[in-house]
């Protein structure tokens, strides 16, 4: 296990040949059960030659693991960069006692309950992509930001509910992520008017303008160290740590709910490669997405024994997608 544990990442060679997309996604977040995953890095390559990562969130986030991957590609597609051939790998070999057998049998069994109630669908969107929401004179982050918050909106009865985006803060020392809090009163406002027959098509898109603008303003001054989320956090593990009283406000139902993240979401945007997880809670989904210039692809996760279910929430999407089109084209050509 040293040697295991002191390599930089792993390769997985996996005897599997999954064809579909969504069986592909599936392979790499959680696999059957013999796939190793106890790396905060793997490289997974399939029978028939797909390929893939699984990373530890703990210690690894997905836009640093996404480079990587672009790299490699970028790496394997030069001519001017011959690929060096590695060594020859050796056998390790286990001692495993009765007891150990045990716990892995156990451990087995727990993993494969937990998968068979997991789903997960990915969208393959080619109609536009970041090119053509920009035509739209808005962000194509917020754009799909606000996509996800109504799709939710309209399955859940017209109750909006907190909504996390990873808010990089890399250009601090050490510097990982804020949190991006993109339930707005702008934001609920532009739903209420989307499911509302009677409110125009021009006052929809003027709505999601609006929307739109809070939201980039609110995740760059996340990115700007200037979130809350981070700094309550520390509050609280100190206090705990140190034995202090817990503050009200960690005890305050408002604060609670606005911290159980029904809808937890990243963007990390790659040419070569898109990412998901689950959701973080058991209610949820887990939503992450790479817009590129004429695509958007995104992983979609919940449990199987949520409400609603992941099929609902893709088709409800491409709904959504094609109605945010139809508001942002209806001014594109009302001024021709």
């Amino acid at each position: 296990m040293t040697r295991i544990e002191s390599a930089a990442f792993v390769v997985v060679l996996d005897d599997t040949s999954p064809q579909h997309i969504d069986d592909i996604a599936r392979r790499f977040l959680h696999g059957d059960g013999q796939l190793y995953f106890d790396k905060s890095f793997q490289i997974i390559v399939c029978k028939n030659g797909v390929s893939g990562f699984n990373g530890e969130h703990s210690k690894l986030d997905g836009l640093p693991a996404a480079r990587v991957i672009d790299f490699m590609s970028t790496y394997k597609h030069s001519p001017s960069h011959p690929m060096p051939l590695p060594p020859m790998p050796a056998p390790i070999r286990f001692h495993i006692s009765d007891d150990m057998a045990s716990l892995i049998r156990s451990a087995c069994h727990d993993f494969a309950k937990f998968c068979g109630n997991f789903d997960l669908k990915i969208l393959n969107w080619t109609r536009f992509g970041s090119s053509q929401i920009k035509n739209f004179k808005l962000s194509p982050d917020a754009f799909y930001q606000m996509a996800i918050q109504l799709v939710h909106f309209k399955l859940n009865g017209h109750v909006p509910v907190a909504i996390y985006e990873s808010a990089q803060t890399k250009k601090f020392y050490c510097g990982r992520t804020e949190v991006g809090r993109n339930l707005s009163s702008d934001a609920l406002v532009w739903m209420r008017a989307m499911v509302d027959p009677e409110v125009s098509v021009e006052k929809k898109r003027e709505l999601l303008v609006t929307a739109c603008k809070y939201h980039t303003a609110y995740l760059t001054a996340a990115c700007n160290g200037q979130g809350v989320d981070r700094l309550l956090l520390g509050l609280k593990l100190i206090a705990q740590e140190n034995k202090y009283p817990v503050h009200p406000i960690f005890e305050d139902k408002g604060f609670n709910i606005s911290n159980n993240w029904i809808l937890s979401t990243s963007q990390v945007s790659s040419p070569y490669s898109y990412c998901g997880y689950g959701p973080v809670v058991e209610d949820g989904f887990g939503v992450c997405y790479s817009i590129r210039d004429n695509a958007i692809l995104s992983s979609m996760c919940c449990m199987k024994s949520h409400k609603v279910g992941i099929a609902k929430f893709h088709d409800t999407m491409r709904q959504t997608l094609s109605e945010m089109e139809m508001i942002c084209e209806a001014r594109i050509k009302a001024n021709l």
